[in-house]
């Protein structure tokens, strides 16, 4: 099963090609960082599997119904809502079900009251469309545990401590919590998308050069996340020593294709030169990392596997499934 599968993709922006006739899958479980240098087409990737840009050439299948965040290095977080604010929007279905748990609790309450209070006879009852019975209570009884149910399958009731400990890991002070976003630096607001992005949990993350603005404590928690994540990822980063501890595939563009390590780590394949292992034709064949010639990646076998800041990029699709061609020569 594919959640975004990359056929034969080539970019090019005027006369200058990006991309050429890159082959890439991601998979359920896959967590893959994208290494390059500036300019060779990391973003351009991921705007591609966003729909923000089209291919030159190629398509770009995404899955139906896929949820995608996306954290970019570049600032979209904005507005006078407050930090804790927008994260709290993300668990907005959690906090209507809790207001409903509410409105049960006190009603409930009510109508074990009225009785002995005498206040509610069955013209009274009758009045609301019910009789005396006690047959609302039991109708309140099972609307109690039918949110609670729903409660616990969203694991709901922890939301707020949730929020409070990506917001106490990634530096946030109380005072910076509740400042409006547009009144916080551009780091800050980018440790502010990237909570959101991550608390939102999507099926996919494409995360854009997340650990530029977070210290020592904030990237040990990021770590710690991603390895708890059950969804699949794409991480642009040029933190080698992160890409270790938070992927289990490499790839890096080369010649405007994707190339694909088959070493344990990235440090590792640049210790042994820096070049991805060889391959025979578009079998897949893998070996050992070493300086010989690269091979195109073509689908997704797998390898075992301070600052300050917020703004940041979110997005998050779910349409249906996505194709984009184009079949101009390249």
């Amino acid at each position: 099963m594919s959640l975004i599968r990359l056929r034969q993709v080539s970019k090019r922006y005027g006369r200058k090609q990006v991309l050429r006739d890159v082959f890439y899958r991601l998979a359920p479980g896959d967590r893959t960082g994208l290494l390059g240098r500036n300019g060779s087409g990391k973003t351009t990737v991921l705007r591609l599997i966003l729909g923000r840009e089209e291919p030159s050439q190629g398509e770009v299948e995404v899955a139906a119904d896929l949820r995608i965040g996306y954290f970019s290095q570049f600032s979209e977080l904005s507005g006078a809502a407050s930090v804790e604010s927008v994260l709290r929007e993300v668990f907005e279905p959690i906090r209507r079900i809790e207001a409903d748990l509410a409105d049960v609790a006190r009603a409930l309450a009510e109508s074990t009251a009225r009785p002995s209070g005498g206040n509610a006879g069955p013209g009274a009852a009758r009045a609301l469309g019910e009789d005396a019975s006690g047959d609302r209570q039991d109708r309140l009884l099972k609307r109690y545990e039918a949110l609670t149910a729903e409660m616990e399958h969203r694991d709901g009731w922890t939301y707020e401590h949730r929020i409070d400990t990506a917001l106490s890991r990634l530096g946030f002070s109380r005072r910076h919590r509740t400042m409006p976003i547009d009144h916080l630096s551009g780091g800050w607001r980018n440790r502010a998308a990237l909570a959101r992005i991550l608390l939102e949990a999507p099926d996919v993350l494409l995360l854009d050069e997340p650990t530029n603005f977070l210290d020592f404590d904030g990237l040990a928690w990021l770590e710690s996340w991603l390895g708890q994540f059950r969804g699949a990822a794409l991480v642009v980063s040029h933190d080698r020593h992160f890409l270790d501890r938070a992927v289990n595939r490499v790839v890096e563009i080369q010649n405007h294709r994707f190339h694909e390590y088959d070493c344990g780590s990235s440090s590792s394949c640049a210790a042994s030169g820096g070049r991805p292992a060889s391959s025979s034709g578009s079998s897949g064949t893998r070996r050992s990392c070493s300086p010989s010639r690269p091979r195109r990646f073509r689908t997704g076998a797998r390898r075992p596997g301070t600052g300050a800041g917020p703004s940041p990029a979110g997005s998050r699709t779910s349409a249906g499934s996505r194709r984009r061609a184009r079949s101009t020569p390249s």
